[in-house]
């Protein structure tokens, strides 16, 4: 095991936990913005038109399969931690760390995803 190498993986794992936080934080955000803009046209009763519909249901369809893989990614994460901890983590601290960036990895590129397709929403939904 090269202890530069599990530096480096160790640095980077503690890059992408910022950035998981900052991305769920983002997603929130603009989840909000999508259901306050709907809360907006409910309350002024302005009906979507056909279009409008179908965006929202492509938003809604990529929600739940983004936020399966995110949540199997963040599980993924959790997993490793403690099979790794259960291991004999002297032998085998690197695969656990690969494999735990692997899953952010996975998570990161999951939140982009939810993130603009909450953004297209918006635009084609109420702008």
């Amino acid at each position: 095991m090269n202890d530069n190498t599990v530096q480096h993986l160790l640095g980077s794992i503690g890059e992408n936990n910022r950035r998981i936080k900052i991305l769920l934080k983002e997603k929130t955000l603009k989840f909000h913005e999508v259901q306050d803009a709907m809360d907006r046209n409910a309350r002024t009763k302005t009906p979507l038109n056909e279009r409008q519909v179908q965006n929202f249901h492509e938003f809604a369809g990529l929600c739940a399969q983004e936020g399966g893989k995110l949540q199997h990614s963040l599980m993924g994460i959790d997993t490793t931690l403690k099979n790794g901890i259960a291991m004999d983590a002297e032998k085998n601290t690197e695969a656990v760390l690969i494999a735990i960036h692997k899953h952010q990895h996975k998570a990161i590129a999951s939140l982009r995803r939810l993130i603009a397709s909450s953004e297209m929403t918006l635009q084609l939904l109420f702008v």
